[in-house]
């Protein structure tokens, strides 16, 4: 369906994959076929081991095909009918409803549009729902094209909004850079109008000069690109070797192969020529007579309000973006204190499958025995079991139920509420306490009723006004199930959230178990987890680690993409400001150069230094506030637009923006100083007779 060929032997057959559990073929990446097998083409034939079970190699997948998944790199693909033998969703998940964790691609059919597709989807969805009429009449099938879709439909909402924060940042930060180059370039024509005039008198064509003049321009680009690139080298090194609180691993391509250099190049001339453009055409029209005789000063003062106008934006771009990164940073620390609920105390979580050739009640066995071993560890305080840690990141399980004299929504034939299995240990070892009622007991098992355990939010929502402990709801198969107890209320898909119903069951009364182990430790978890892996493998050496983190680790995910969105705008606004930094220094020094005959004419009939230091001053701090003025305008208004990627900060903050607007009043006061003082320096005798 992709068109990906093999390098060696054959990718999947037709004819493969209609039977569930039939065909046990793999096909390997050329990745894992150089690092495992040495790429030897003798491969094919060869039995590799899956989950326990015995799979044939059958071919070698095509060098550049690296999955569906940017980011993603799979070390093998096997058959989808091979579901319940590979994938984590237990027995039977090819044949639930509410397994949701397949994506489909399809190809469109030669001279089908996408609205005929989408009205045949339209139709299929109408037909599972007529089929079913269950909680999924409400849905429908969206078909989106690949191209539009740069990762994945689950998560492209949340992924490029913050990629395209980054980039647009990044765009900024060159625009401050670009109108800075531009300023300076506009002082250099300004400065060398009566070279440029001698060069005209005595014959030298304007073209000729233009060309001289760009390709300075040209050149000084190239040397700020190429240290560019440099630097890159080292903070890509830097970069790869962060380790990420991801729950996979991640792989980004970072070489800077020809067409990141070609894009690199290709921006840096273009800011050349832009640029340099008009100070060489300026400095080319230049009155020979006039610039000889230093008589062109209307044009001067023209360039000093270009000038200025280009340091009023890049302050106007500092101000934006400052702004910007502390709204990320203070949402960060909003993230940061918000009180998940559980994980409070050091704690380790373990994710292990027993051998896929265990019986589920084999498989019972092992969970409980290793369960019991961690318990009686010195270094564990309690351990537990859940099948869905809060705050995974992954699908969340949901259950459908129906609670008597609670109607469910409109068009909804029950209530869908967030489920977790989990044991009676597991409130303990994620620091969750059992509110009201009991815990799960050795008592709750396949043989006696169903009970549950709800929490604060689910009581409260369907059993108002009353305790929740006694009362039943009834399952989509029309189990009737007691609740026992209630438990303080956790986040469960997000640290934003307003508090979710949330229901647990026994996981002894779950036909298939499987999940994370969650352990509370005495002592630092990172050195608990070894000895947990290596129980595990003692119990059980086909055991299958799916992954295993600390408690810190897991929660440190979820405040992941805040944290680099704060740390990428802040870095971004630091440059900025020393960027406008340099421009205001660069605005004054060029005023000052400007004035020095002026200066040395005034001091010499008596100016004080200290007077002459605030008429300069005067100039930088002027620009100031007309950028500050400009910048807050920009930032109350984009910070609008931005909002809803900040967490828990208003759009509007005026404590933030009164720490921008002392900061860069500091900094900029800071950079028109240096020169103004030098200002007051000036020696009038050489001055005078330089005139």
């Amino acid at each position: 369906m992709l068109g990906v060929p093999a390098q060696v032997g054959r990718v999947f057959a037709p004819a493969e994959g209609t039977v569930a559990g039939a065909d046990h073929v793999v096909v390997l990446s050329d990745a894992y076929w150089r690092r495992s097998f040495d790429a030897d083409p003798g491969v094919v034939g060869r039995a590799v081991h899956v989950n326990g079970f015995p799979y044939t190699i059958v071919g070698v997948a095509a060098r550049d095909f690296h999955g569906v998944l940017p980011m993603l790199r799979p070390d093998f693909w096997a058959l989808a009918s091979m579901a319940d033998q590979i994938s984590l969703n237990g027995p039977g998940s090819l044949e639930r409803r509410g397994q949701e964790s397949f994506m489909v691609k399809a190809r469109l059919a030669g001279g089908v549009t996408r609205t005929e597709a989408e009205a045949a989807l339209g139709t299929f969805a109408e037909e599972l729902i007529t089929s079913h009429n269950d909680r999924y009449a409400d849905r429908r099938i969206v078909m989106t094209p690949t191209l539009a879709s740069p990762i994945h439909p689950a998560v492209d909402g949340v992924v490029i909004p913050v990629a395209g924060l980054v980039i647009g940042v990044t765009v900024l930060v060159l625009l401050i850079a670009c109108v800075n180059l531009a300023g300076f370039l506009l002082a250099r024509a300004e400065r060398r109008r009566r070279e440029v005039a001698v060069r005209l008198a005595l014959g030298a064509g304007r073209a000729r000069l233009i060309r001289s003049l760009l390709t300075e321009s040209v050149m000084l680009a190239l040397a700020g690109g190429t240290a560019g690139v440099v630097i890159s080298l080292f903070l890509v090194d830097f970069l790869l070797n962060i380790r990420l609180p991801l729950p996979v691993e991640i792989v980004v391509d970072t070489r800077l192969n020809a067409r990141v250099l070609a894009f690199a190049l290709g921006v840096t001339l273009a800011a050349a020529v832009v640029l340099g453009l008009a100070p060489a055409l300026r400095s080319t029209r230049t009155d020979a007579a006039g610039a000889l005789k230093d008589e062109n000063s209307g044009g001067s003062h023209r360039v000093a309000r270009v000038r200025a106008a280009l340091a009023i934006s890049q302050i106007a771009g500092a101000v934006v973006l400052l702004v910007a990164a502390s709204l990320f940073t203070r949402s960060l620390a909003t993230a940061q204190r918000v009180d998940p609920g559980f994980g409070m105390h050091p704690a380790a979580i373990l994710w292990l499958e027993p051998g896929r050739g265990r019986a589920p009640d084999e498989r019972r066995a092992f969970h409980d025995a290793y369960l019991a071993r961690l318990a009686a560890l010195p270094e564990v305080v309690a351990a537990g079991f859940v099948t869905i840690v809060p705050l995974d990141g992954t699908a969340t399980a949901t259950m459908t139920l129906n609670v008597p004299g609670i109607e469910p929504p409109r068009g909804r034939t029950g209530h869908e509420i967030d489920w977790a299995g989990v044991d009676g240990a597991y409130f303990e070892a994620v620091g969750i306490p059992v509110v009201e009622g009991r815990s799960f007991n050795e008592d709750d098992d396949m043989e006696s009723p169903p009970v549950a355990i709800v929490s604060e939010a689910m009581a409260a929502a369907y059993w108002p006004g009353r305790s929740a402990v006694g009362g039943t709801y009834i399952t989509r198969d029309g189990t009737e199930v007691r609740v026992v107890g209630v438990a303080g209320d956790t986040k469960v898909r997000s640290l934003g959230e307003d508090l979710r119903p949330l229901v647990y069951g026994p996981a002894s009364q779950m036909s298939y178990v499987h999940g994370r182990v969650v352990a509370r430790t005495a002592a630092d978890p990172e050195a608990v987890l070894p000895v947990m892996l290596e129980m595990a493998t003692e119990l059980d050496p086909d055991v299958i680690t799916i992954d295993a983190k600390t408690m810190e680790q897991h929660l440190a995910f979820r405040l992941l993409p805040g944290r680099i969105t704060a740390v990428t705008v802040s870095l971004m606004g630091g440059l900025a400001l020393l960027v406008a930094a340099i421009g205001v220094y660069g605005i004054v020094s060029f005023s000052v150069a400007a004035r020095k005959r002026e200066l040395g004419i005034r001091i010499s009939v008596g100016a004080e230094p200290d007077r002459l230091v605030g008429m300069m001053l005067k100039a930088g701090l002027t620009l100031l506030a007309a950028g500050l003025a400009i910048g807050i305008a920009l930032a109350v208004f984009l910070t609008r637009i931005v909002r809803n990627l900040a967490h828990g900060v208003e759009a509007f903050d005026p404590l933030i923006l009164l720490g921008v607007v002392l900061l860069l009043t500091g900094v900029a006061t800071l950079a028109a100083y240096v020169p103004a003082r030098r200002a007051s320096r000036v020696d009038p005798v050489s001055v005078l007779n330089e005139g």
